[in-house]
């Protein structure tokens, strides 16, 4: 038997499998059968998780929400089909940020109240220092006061 057959049977799979960002790459990962209920994540595998989505999520909710659902329950397979679908409809019907809402709500799943804090918070703090930091205007050398612009009161 040869050594692919041999991981196939032990259930890995190439990294390549999932992605072509590591063309020519090679690497096994642990990959639960079909028919295998979804694996929990340990606490430290979802904050990573949620820290990574918080700095490359972009395209709005419907992107954000495509991450997810790729990330958590196809690739990971963290939580069933039919789980994330239940939350998605579940956050739809709710007034306010849906990809907000889902990220809270599978991290509540998965750890309970501090996954759902810590999901919720990663989701958001990346994209706050932008933010925060473009509110502040240009270094106070550069500003100028009202009265200093010449023809102008």
């Amino acid at each position: 038997m040869d050594l692919w057959a041999e991981c196939q049977r032990q259930g890995l799979r190439r990294q390549s499998d999932y992605s072509d960002s590591h063309a020519g790459e090679t690497r096994l990962t642990p990959t639960p059968a079909p028919d295998q209920p979804p694996l929990p994540p340990s606490f430290s595998q979802a904050l990573r998780f949620w820290l990574t989505l918080g700095f490359i999520s972009f395209g709005g909710p419907a992107g954000q929400i495509a991450i997810m659902h790729t990330e958590l329950v196809e690739r990971r397979r963290w939580i069933s089909e039919q789980r994330f679908l239940h939350a998605l409809n579940y956050c739809m019907v709710l007034p306010g940020p849906e990809a907000q809402q889902l990220a809270t709500y599978i991290g509540w799943l998965l750890h309970r109240t501090a996954g759902g804090i810590v999901a919720g918070a990663l989701f958001v703090l990346p994209s706050l220092r932008p933010l925060t930091h473009s509110r502040r205007g240009p270094p106070a050398s550069r500003c100028r006061h009202p009265s200093d612009v010449r023809g102008r009161s």
